[in-house]
């Protein structure tokens, strides 16, 4: 199943379980990427959803310039949500630039394996999230990526634990 740039969206739901479902070899060449998306809308939370036993492998940004995009294997929005034993591997992106005057990245592509951007009481447990290899459009630079994100409300009552989160991006 792949809705324009996404593997599932779950959006406006609340007491869902998304499960046991795989996700693999989505390449485009511009804009944000997911592989399953979990989401109430706009100001609005999912609530009580169970993420389990899903596995996202290769999503890819294919263009060889520096459009702005982002890639997530998986994006969790919402309050108790209970995102257990998942897998994401070879999430792949553009190359960031450096700032020259601050040495800081300066990158609107970033990729994440879990992107858990707000929510509350959220437990995110026993996942594998594997990112590495090079740019898609560079062997020579860094891409910005994590394993895991998680946004600004993050820590209201979310719980993560058991995971184990390899980048080498």
């Amino acid at each position: 199943m792949c809705i324009r740039d996404r593997g599932m969206t779950i959006f406006w739901c609340d007491n869902a379980l998304i499960e046991n479902n795989t996700f693999d070899l989505i390449t485009i060449a511009t804009g944000a990427q997911t592989g399953l998306a979990v989401s109430g809308g706009t100001g609005v939370s999912a609530m009580n959803i169970m993420v389990r036993n899903n596995s996202i492998n290769r999503y890819w940004v294919n263009n060889s310039g520096s459009i702005a995009t982002q890639i997530n294997g998986m994006s969790i929005v919402g309050d108790n949500l209970l995102c257990l034993s998942n897998k994401v591997a070879n999430m792949r992106g553009v190359s960031t630039s450096v700032s020259t005057t601050t040495g800081v990245m300066m990158s609107t592509s970033p990729v994440f394996g879990i992107n858990h951007s707000s929510g509350t009481g959220s437990r995110i447990y026993n996942n594998t999230v594997n990112m590495y290899g090079a740019p898609m459009n560079s062997s020579t630079t860094l891409c910005y990526s994590g394993a895991a994100y998680n946004g600004s409300s993050f820590a209201n009552g979310s719980d993560v634990r058991n995971n184990i989160f390899i980048n080498k991006m």
